[in-house]
Parts: structure tokens; sequence; C-alpha cells
């Protein structure tokens, strides 16, 4: 682009006359020098009188054009363009150009008539497709109200954790304690918030997951399934802190193509109570059983007791694996499991038996079938390992086989009482084996773990035709998915931003001098929608009392906020609300001088990307317009109801729309990433601090 097509309209009609000022003076010189030439030296000081004076003449003249041109052409024209722009792009639908344009001939009233043919156009358009669309918001009405009465959590992510879909129960389940449970003296924030674009395993543990999808996304063929007829995969997991535990399902949400995973689905109930009491009775049980077992050892001639204790056990065995979620999974799943953690360290796996179904929880059993086959290529040295699988339809073993002696059982003993998975709370190779009601022995040099038989399993052809049957309908249309999120922040699109919009009330307007904030709330904005269903809004505690005039703007009493939280804690749970989102607000530096006051004492730092809706909408329209939040809401057709005005949570909302439209204003004015909107930023902060400078 050349350098004069980046000036504004204003900048070349000012470079436009200055241009022809400069040539009359030049031609009015040109002409002192000619007729001295001609008249001799007695006549200069008469010629440059004469001469200098018309130049005067002339340069005002010019002057006064060209600011006549300025004031009754250039800006009704930039007016008119900003008004046309915006009908166009912000969707303002009421609106009606601003400029009179008195000067402009047949041009303003032929804009005027283009603005209203384009909003009745839009009008139309809008009345033609609502019968299109009114099909498929009854669909979204039936989705969200199953999805609000649905006993279950359910979740919907990117297979990266990225929440793209989730229900009100998933919030009721999944809800955490502000602070650690594990020193309730702490301040320190545990996660953020369950919300659109976030991250999931913020919220819970990351393990179970990881071990399930592993376990779904092969790509080395040992799959016996094909993609789409993987089913579901039980799960039990528990939020970050603990405090949670859920048992439920997980399954693959599918590209378009249906050849690969784009995301998972996962359903489940709150089970912490039941497990909490289960795992009492199991102890007791255990217990019982012990001290039975104890009294029979020293009673010679017990046989018919010894009869009925082993009976006991046996059941104990299977009350004690009834309380884990178990599937019929196919062995290739939990071989290419293994396979992928022994990826890059030169050990080659050998499978068999791929299509055969084990009645397992996955998650622990690949946790139990890495831990040996790590542990057995240790011992043996071996750079190959042999998993098979054997049984009919069903397998009743897995056998983990290297070149070599084998170990003995004291070693495999030994390893059965190690953490099975380090990066997970301690679960030891006996306790997933009783989850199993399995056992594990040594055979040949190799290990071999028994499971009982299953008489309910389903031979594998049956069950591909029963799931091809029972296929889930699917409801996603979520451009969540198609995000790329390997780009660096500043290339992020101004419409796929994920952003928080925030305001705050306080006490004054002097962080310098002692006031406080009594309100704030967020409104995120996520791909450019604003989601009014995920708003922080609180009341805040200054420590100080609220003086009259503040109350009289806001309507913030010291008795409102006598019972709400302090500053620090306020402030922490905020950050926590924002965290890993974009900051903006309207006149920014305002707001952020009173987070950025409280930092200290709250222990965080708002470091984050902010961009402020003052200095965008300024380059948009130059500062000849109005720049306030109500003028903003005017011209962006934003409503703002009497009862929010001067209400954190009010202005938050507008903001949040108003920035919501600005986004599609800057991307028609080529400004697209979040580094171009912070560049514009910046120049328009340059251009603000030149007229403070100058007065």
């Amino acid at each position: 682009m050349h350098w004069v097509e980046r000036l504004s309209l204003r900048a070349r009609i000012a470079l436009f006359f200055a241009l022809i000022g400069s040539v009359s003076v030049g031609l009015l010189v040109g002409a002192i020098i000619w007729l001295s030439q001609r008249l001799g030296a007695g006549a200069v000081d008469h010629i440059v009188v004469i001469v200098g004076s018309a130049a005067f003449a002339i340069t005002g003249l010019i002057a006064w054009v060209a600011l006549k041109f300025d004031e009754n052409l250039a800006k009704p024209l930039m007016a008119i363009a900003a008004d046309l722009k915006t009908i166009a792009h912000a969707d303002g639908k009421a609106m009606r150009l601003q400029s009179d344009g008195e000067y402009l001939g047949m041009i303003a009233p032929a804009a005027r008539e283009v603005s209203g043919a384009l909003i009745d156009a839009r009008a139309r358009t809008d009345a033609a497709i609502e019968d299109a669309i009114r099909d498929a918001a009854r669909q979204k009405a039936e989705l969200e109200a199953l999805l609000r009465d649905l006993h279950q959590g359910l979740v919907v992510c990117t297979m990266t954790g990225r929440v793209t879909l989730y229900n009100h129960r998933a919030v009721e389940i999944l809800h955490v304690e502000e602070f650690r449970r594990d020193d309730p003296g702490s301040t320190e924030i545990m996660i953020g918030s369950l919300g659109l674009g976030r991250d999931f395993f913020n919220i819970v543990e990351q393990g179970p997951f990881r071990a399930a999808l592993e376990a779904f996304d092969l790509d080395d063929g040992a799959n016996p399934l094909p993609m789409a007829d993987q089913g579901a995969v039980p799960i039990v997991f528990s939020t970050c802190d603990g405090a949670v535990t859920m048992r439920g399902h997980i399954a693959l949400r599918l590209n378009e193509a249906g050849n690969a995973p784009a995301g998972f689905i996962a359903v489940f109930d709150d089970v912490t109570a039941e497990l909490a009491a289960g795992l009492e009775r199991d102890r007791v049980l255990r217990e019982a059983i012990g001290d039975i077992r104890a009294a029979v050892d020293t009673n010679a001639g017990s046989d018919g007791l010894r009869g009925a204790l082993a009976r006991l056990e046996a059941v104990s065995g299977n009350i004690i694996a009834s309380a884990w979620p178990m599937a019929d999974v196919p062995a290739g799943r939990l071989f290419g499991a293994v396979r992928k953690a022994l990826a890059g360290t030169g050990v080659t796996l050998a499978t068999t038996g791929d299509a055969e179904f084990i009645h397992a929880d996955s998650a622990t059993l690949i946790a139990l079938l890495r831990h040996l086959s790590r542990a057995l290529i240790a011992h043996e040295g071996a750079a190959g390992l042999t998993l098979a699988a054997s049984g009919t339809g069903h397998a009743r073993a897995i056998r983990i086989a290297a070149r070599g002696a084998g170990p003995d059982a004291a070693w495999l003993e030994a390893h059965l009482d190690a953490n099975a998975d380090p990066s997970t709370a301690f679960l030891s190779g006996h306790a997933i084996l009783e989850r199993h009601r399995a056992t594990a022995r040594i055979e040949n040099g190799a290990i071999v773990i028994d499971f009982p038989v299953n008489t309910t399993a389903r031979p594998h052809a049956e069950r591909r035709e029963a799931e091809r049957v029972g296929a889930r309908p699917e409801f996603y249309d979520f451009d969540l998915f198609e995000r790329d999120t390997s780009r660096d922040l500043l290339d992020v699109p101004l419409s796929q931003l994920h952003a928080v919009v925030f305001d705050c009330e306080m006490t004054g307007l002097d962080p310098r001098r002692g006031d406080e904030i009594v309100s704030i709330a967020g409104a995120r904005v996520v791909n450019g929608r604003v989601l009014t269903g995920e708003i922080f809004d609180l009341f805040v505690n200054p420590g100080r009392p609220i003086p009259a005039a503040s109350t009289n703007i806001h309507h913030i009493t010291d008795r409102m906020v006598a019972d709400a939280p302090g500053v620090p804690a306020a402030l922490k749970r905020f950050h926590a609300f924002a965290r890993d989102q974009v900051l903006v607000a309207h006149n920014a530096a305002f707001d952020m001088a009173f987070l950025a006051k409280g930092e200290a004492a709250a222990g965080v730092r708002f470091d984050n990307v902010v961009l402020d809706t003052v200095l965008l909408a300024a380059w948009l329209q130059g500062t000849e317009g109005e720049l306030t939040l109500d003028a903003l809401a005017e011209r962006f057709n934003v409503t703002i109801a009497e009862a929010d005005r001067h209400t954190a949570r009010g202005d938050a909302l507008a903001t949040a729309h108003i920035f919501a439209k600005l986004i599609r204003l800057l991307e028609a004015s080529g400004v697209t990433t979040l580094g171009d909107a912070l560049r514009i930023s910046e120049a328009q902060t340059a251009i603000r601090r030149r007229q403070a400078a100058y007065g």
C-alpha cells in the first residue's frame, strides 16, 4: 500500500492544499526575482511589499478554503463512511446517518437512501431466513431442554481438553472449593471456571482421560474396530483437589470425515458419597474376613469353615470389583496404549489376540500393563516384547513375555506391590488385579494375568453389529473444534479471541488516595459471541465507607457489601475467571489501575493482554465523535437497561456487545488479529499523549 493511501481523507485534503500553498508561494518568489531583474534594484522594495502582501493573502485564502473544505466536505464524508460501515458490519438495524452533509449536494441524500435500502434489505433477509431457521431453532431448544434436564453431567471437549459444550448438571457436579482442601489456610486458587474454550483439565485430573484417549486414538492399525464403531469406555476420575469423584463414560467425537478423533464426550455422575461408603464397606469386609481367617487357621478340623470362608472371600471379591465400572474393551486398544508408552525406546512390540475382548477398567489395566512391560524389559534387557490375549470371544488371559529366562514369583510380587502409575495417586498392581478379580503368575518366564470368565460378554461380531444399530446421534456444530491453538496469541484473529470484558465500580476515582473496588463484573466473549451464561458478578467489601456521592452513581451502599468478600479475595476469584483470557474494558487504564493496586495483597498478577474499547472506537471513527459508553451503545444499537446503568454487570455486558461489534468493523477495516488491534491501540495512545502535552 502506498504511503498516501494510509492517510485519512482529511490528511490527504490537508496535504493537497498545503501543496497548492507551497506552489503558490514558490511562484510568487519566482515573480519577485523576475520583476527585480526587469525593473531594476530600485523597485525591489516595492515589489517585495506588493508580492509579499499577495502571498500572505493567497496563503490565508488557501488556508481558509482548506478549513472550510475540511469542515463541510471531509468531515461529513468521513462521518458518512463511518456510518455506512457501521450499518454494514455492526448490525445497526435502527440507525440512520448522523451527518446532515448540507454541502455535499446529492451525496448525503443518496447515502441515506443506500443506508435505508441496506437496512430494509437486511430486514427482508432476516424475515426470509426466519422460516428456514425455525426448525433448527426448535431442535436447538429441544437439545437445550435435554441437556438441562439430563441428570448426568455432560462435557464435550477438543482432544486437548478445551470445553466446547457443557450442561448445568456438569457445573453442579464439578463445583469446587475456591481454596485448596488440603490446606484450609491457603489462599491459593485451585482452578478456573468451567466454561467454553477453557481447559477441562484445570478442573479434573487428566490421567484417566489420557489413558482412555490413548486407547481410543490408535494410528498403528492395531485397533480391530473402525473409528466409528469404537463405542464408549467407562471412566472414573476426580477433580484436581480430590473433593469430587465421578463415574461415567467417555466416547470419541469424530471429525467430518469420520476417520480421526476431533474431541471427546464425557457423561458422568457424582459418586463421591457412594464410593466413600463402598470403600468403607470393603475395608470392614476385609477386616472381618481376616479375623475369621485367623480364627479358622488356629482351629484344627475346621474344613467346613474353610470352605465357607473361601466362598465368602469369592463373594467379597465380586463386591469389591463391582464398585468399579467395567466394559468389554478390545485387547488391541490396551496393547496400542502400551505400544505408545514404548515409542522411542527402541523396543519392538508384537501382539496377538487383538480382536479379543477383555472385561476391564481400561485406564487402570493399561497402567498395570505398562508398568509390568517396562519392568520386564528392564529385567531382561530385551529389545522385543510380546503381548498376547487368549480366549474365545472373551479373553481369559493376557500374557506378557520377553526373550530370556524370565523373572520369578518374588519379582512379580514386588512389582505388584509398587505403584502402577507414578503420575497418579498410589494404586498398586494388587489393587488393580483385585478390581478385576484377576490373578497374576509367572509361567515359563512370562507374566500371565488370568481373568474370570464373564458370561455376559458378547462375541466380537455380535458386538459390532449391535453398535452399528445403536449409533448415537451427533449434535455438534462447534467452531472451537477448528481453532488452531498452536498460533502465537498475537496472531489469533479477533473473531477467535477468548476475552473477558469487565467493569468495576469504586468508592471513588483515585486508587492512590485509597479508593477501592465495590463491585466487579465480567462477561466472556468467545469467537465473537457474548456468552451471557458465563458472567462473573461480585460485590466487594472495600474495607472503608462508600461516599454518598459514589452511591448516588452506582447505588451500592455499605450495607450491600457488608458480607461481601474483601478486595484480595475478590481479585483472586476474578483472576481465576479471567485466566488465559484477553481482558477488555471501556477506558481500560482506569479499571486496570485498581486491579494493579490489589495484586500484591491478593497474591496474583493480572498480566493478561488488555484491549480498550475507547481506543479501538477512536481509531475507527476518529476523535471527533463521542466515545463514552452511552454514545457507543447508541451508535451500535446496544441497549442498556436503566436498572443496569452504572452497575458493573450492566456496563460489562454493554461493553461486551460493543466489543463484539467493534470486532466486525475492525476486521472490515483490515485490523484482523490481536496484534493488529494492539498496534492501533498504541498509535491512539501516542496521539492522546501528544494532545495532552500540547494542552
